[in-house]
């Protein structure tokens, strides 16, 4: 009965605005008229069709023709939509491009007219040309329905893919694997076989279908509109963004060839476009060419050489021998695109022959060199230790040249600042190119030759400077910084910046007014999960983070089809960052590359890099290893080269785990040659849900199957208090920082509050993790990391995004205390003044003053810490005044000696925030020293002369008695 009435649905739909197509009888049975395909006549005519070709305007509350015929006119809601060209470029075809917007703009959107789809409707098709802009995913092309409860829709991606989805009551979803490409036409279309599937086709090409029970009844519209053209029902939604053409509604189920078919004109249109390639001027061809494989308009490219033998399909190029006459080939391409076929026009290049005494292996050798001489790792002060390629296969621009690892790399250098040989042996081998920086700077040239069989080596000088180590000591550490993300969406998927309020990792000022600092322009364009760390000299930063945008992709497919690679930037100061890395780190059969960490190994003078990922047994990445989310690791130097990535740490490998759920979030801590390490991981009992648990071992790269690290916690979250918890991130707090803890394990409440930091005083024995019950975070911290800093550090990153936190001026302080005393009264706070204008009391923690300072009369400088964390100091003058020796003497005048000269003491560091105070401050040249001289003999001759005085009134008051 069903296929009966969707026949008789074709016969009363037949011939209705299809070129080709000639109604015969009464019944409406269509005959092919001539030349048209059998193909096309069994397509059964839209009973709505947006073609926008006699639209006259798109302003607001204007009508769009349906072109079938039917009267389903659209009308524009909001503005901003345009008219221009559609997708075969022909004169006369229009298309409607729409702005695209958040859920609450005015963005431009079609209202369809009611009553297009029935309450007994069985099987629907909506179908439309899309170039999508790629701005918002989860945004819906096009949709028919009543509300959120009851629709058929289609979305070019939400998750990893396009789909089509109906829903009457629950969801069902025909998921795609890919997204529909941006900026490229593409036809999309929903397909409801009622009471049997739902299917998503793109170009014509089934990529998801799945069973249903509902019918196409579900599409059903309103008394006021049959649905939407550019708009989702759910309120949240944005509003979709791109061109759109040739809207079709069908009240059958369209098969693949039904939509190719019907169709087939545009693809012809598309794929006569991308034949006419342009490679252009190849009449001098020397190296290879770069055959296009895609076309403009999303055809397949592929290619025909005349000459193979010169010019081989993959554009790969071998050049006549010196001496040969150059070759000519014609290359011809073919463009492929929803089954049409289109062959371009055939390209003439000639290849030139070798000059004399060259051949393919100087060829090579010279690419070779050219590519080491741009090495970016190479252009700089060396700050830290070198990966040194060992041929041509190891340098990413030349690597995929025929016989690149043929092309060998020596390397010699004038000093032993930067090595040339491997040390070491076993598993701990300090490779080539470690560098040792000194207390001076160290010139050095670094020469490396490139030799290939059959050609002349190539030598490769470079000039550099290994810089004297000058990073911060332990003590200088005064303060944190904190990166972070803030949640999954588009602007929370950027990084954001914090500082401590002084050195407390309890209490935290947002930078940039909580807005991002970095933002990806690569990948995804998604950040989570940033980790930051100091290089071990000490003076540079690097900063990873994973490559997922849940915000723009969703969650579907990130597990099992998500990015390969990191993303890395690197900087010497923490506000100066370097351009974005996106650096491809998996294995081909990896399905994520999540919250990447990295710890400096001595034993091989490089860092070991890990990250969470799924493992596959298959290229499609369904069949899975066993091992569930498990760490993988991988060793660089210089964060832009990394080892194949390893198995470090499986849930299999502990018996108290439980394996299928796999682990993810490993953080590690190293103090003293013991590397703590902890994970989230699901245990076998003894915790009510996933939890994080603690490990340690001697040996950074040991694998957890090698029974190397000892389990030493479990259920640390749950145990402290905290809700199920993810995303551990630890870190040792400074020395004296005001929270009272040694260590700190921040844990991710993913699901609620975000980041809670977690204390404790050890990580031996019966480990305690405290819960704090007093905490400041920035708002929605999301799994990220701390760094401990310095106060010239700090002041610099408020400089650049704080002016609210960077101190500028302090009130200065002066008081007054006789001689010979234990103790002088200074202010517990002080007034500072900050570089956006503002001004408050800040604490101060004044240096220690002794006896000894206070012994004699003169002028005593004394310094103190902010307690914001600000590099500028307190500064107070104390003027110790002297003793009378009996009543009425006269008390002379302090000396009016400058800080720093004889009649003066300082103590403490002074203010580093001055420019001026290493030379005029010699206290600046010790942080905690104590400067104190004798007084000057000024003041002793004021202090005689007072006595002279007192002598003179004695005699004075004798001679009037």
């Amino acid at each position: 009965m069903k296929d009966t009435a969707r026949d008789q649905r074709r016969l009363r739909r037949a011939g209705r605005g299809l070129t080709g197509l000639a109604l015969v009888s009464a019944m409406g049975v269509a005959s092919v008229a001539a030349g048209a395909s059998p193909a096309l006549a069994a397509v059964v005519p839209p009973i709505l069709d947006y073609t926008f070709n006699d639209a006259s305007s798109v302003a607001t509350a204007a009508l769009v023709p349906d072109a079938s015929g039917n009267g389903f006119d659209a009308t524009v809601v909001g503005s901003g939509a345009e008219l221009t060209a559609g997708p075969t470029g022909l004169a006369g075809d229009k298309a409607l491009k729409l702005p695209g917007g958040s859920s609450t703009s005015t963005a431009a959107y079609l209202s369809i007219a009611p009553g297009l789809v029935n309450d007994d409707a069985t099987d629907l098709t909506i179908s439309a040309w899309v170039k999508w802009d790629g701005a918002n995913p989860c945004t819906w092309p096009f949709a028919l329905g009543s509300a959120v409860e009851r629709h058929v829709f289609a979305t070019t991606q939400c998750g990893s893919g396009a789909y089509g989805a109906i829903r009457d009551g629950s969801e069902v979803r025909a998921s795609g694997a890919e997204p529909v490409p941006v900026g490229v036409w593409t036809h999309l279309a929903v397909v409801v076989d009622g009471g049997t599937s739902v299917s998503t086709y793109v170009d014509g090409e089934l990529v998801g279908t799945a069973p249903i029970t509902y019918a196409a009844a579900a599409a059903q519209g309103t008394t006021t509109f049959s649905g939407y053209v550019g708009k989702s029902f759910y309120a949240p939604d944005a509003v979709w963004g791109g061109v759109i053409d040739d809207v079709e509604v069908h009240d059958s189920a369209l098969s693949a060839a039904d939509l190719q078919d019907s169709q087939a004109s545009v693809y012809e249109a598309l794929a006569q476009a991308d034949a006419a390639v342009d490679l252009g001027d190849v009449s001098q061809v020397t190296a290879s060419l770069t055959l296009p494989t895609t076309g403009e308009s999303g055809s397949v490219l592929s290619w025909v050489s005349s000459n193979p033998t010169v010019i081989a399909a993959d554009g790969s190029v071998t050049r006549p021998a010196a001496g040969q006459p150059d070759a000519t080939v014609t290359l011809t391409p073919t463009a492929t695109r929803g089954g049409a076929t289109e062959t371009g026009a055939g390209i003439t290049a000639t290849v030139i022959a070798y000059p004399a005494g060259q051949n393919a292996e100087s060829e090579l050798a010279a690419a070779v060199s050219g590519a080491l001489a741009t090495s970016p790792q190479l252009a700089s002060d060396v700050l830290g230790s070198l990966t040194l390629p060992e041929s041509g296969a190891d340098l990413p621009a030349v690597s995929a040249l025929a016989g690149a690892s043929t092309a060998v790399i020596t390397w010699e250098s004038s000093s032993d600042a930067i090595s040339t040989v491997d040390t070491g042996s076993g598993e701990n081998v300090v490779k080539k190119g470690a560098v040792t920086r000194g207390s001076t700077d160290t010139a050095v040239t670094l020469t490396a030759t490139v030799s290939v069989p059959g050609a002349e080596s190539i030598a490769v000088p470079f000039d550099l400077t290994v810089p004297a180590l000058a990073g911060p000591t332990a003590e200088d550490l005064e303060a944190y910084m904190f990166v972070y993300f803030t949640g999954d969406s588009v602007d929370g998927e950027k990084l954001r910046f914090a500082v401590s309020e002084g050195n407390n990792a309890l209490d935290w000022d947002e930078l940039n007014d909580a807005q991002p600092v970095l933002e990806s322009t690569l990948g995804t364009k998604g950040l989570r999960d940033p980790f930051i760390m100091r290089s071990p000299e000490g003076d540079r930063f690097f900063l990873l983070a994973t490559d997922l945008s849940v915000g723009r992709s969703g969650w579907g497919g990130a597990v099992g089809n998500g990015s390969h690679y990191l993303e890395i930037w690197e900087s010497t100061d923490l506000v100066n960052w370097g351009e974005q890395r996106h650096v491809e780190v998996n294995l081909p059969n990896a399905g994520m590359t999540w919250a990447p960490e990295a710890t400096y190994d001595a034993t091989i003078d490089a860092y070991v890099v890990y990250w969470t990922s799924s493992l596959y047994t298959d290229e499609t990445r369904v069949v899975g290893d066993g091992n569930g989310p498990q760490i993988l690791m991988s060793i660089t130097r210089d964060f832009r080269t990394f080892t194949e990535p390893t198995p470090w740490f499986t849930a299999a490998d502990l018996p108290s785990l439980r394996p299928e759920n796999g682990l993810i979030d490993s953080t590690v801590l190293e103090e003293d040659g013991t590397f703590y390490r902890f994970t989230k991981a699901t245990q076998l009992a003894g915790c009510p849900s996933p939890d994080i648990i603690g490990q340690k071992s001697e040996s950074l790269r040991a694998t957890t199957a090698s029974g190397a690290w000892e389990q030493v916690d479990d259920c640390i979250g749950r145990t402290a208090g905290t809700p199920e918890v993810e995303g551990p991130s630890v870190f040792k707090a400074n020395p004296g920082d005001e929270s009272g803890y040694n260590y700190f394990l921040w844990v991710d409440n993913y699901g609620g509050v975000g980041y809670i930091p977690l204390g404790t005083d050890s990580l031996e024995g019966n480990i305690q993790w405290d819960y704090p019950a007093d905490f400041s975070l920035p708002a929605s911290p999301r799994h990220g990391s701390v760094l401990a800093i310095t106060r010239e550090e700090r002041d610099a990153l408020a400089a650049k995004w704080g002016p609210n936190l960077l101190v500028t001026s302090v009130e200065p302080v002066e008081v007054q205390t006789p001689a010979g005393g234990t103790a002088v009264a200074l202010p517990e706070t002080i007034s500072a003044t900050f570089a956006d204008g503002s001004a408050r009391e800040l604490s101060v923690d004044w240096d220690s003053v002794t006896a000894a300072d206070l012994a004699a009369p003169g002028i005593l400088t004394v310094r103190g810490d902010l307690s914001n964390g600000a590099a500028t100091r307190a500064t107070a003058t104390v003027t110790i005044t002297a003793v009378p020796t009996e009543p009425g003497a006269v008390t002379p005048a302090p000396s009016p000696s400058t800080p720093g000269t004889p009649g003066t003491a300082v103590v403490g560091k002074p203010d580093t925030s001055s420019p001026d105070s290493m030379a005029s401050d010699p206290a600046r040249l010790a942080r905690t020293g104590l400067e104190t001289l004798l007084p000057s003999v000024l003041g002793t001759l004021l202090i005689a002369a007072g006595v002279l005085a007192m002598i003179a009134r004695k005699r004075r008051g004798l001679m009037t008695r």
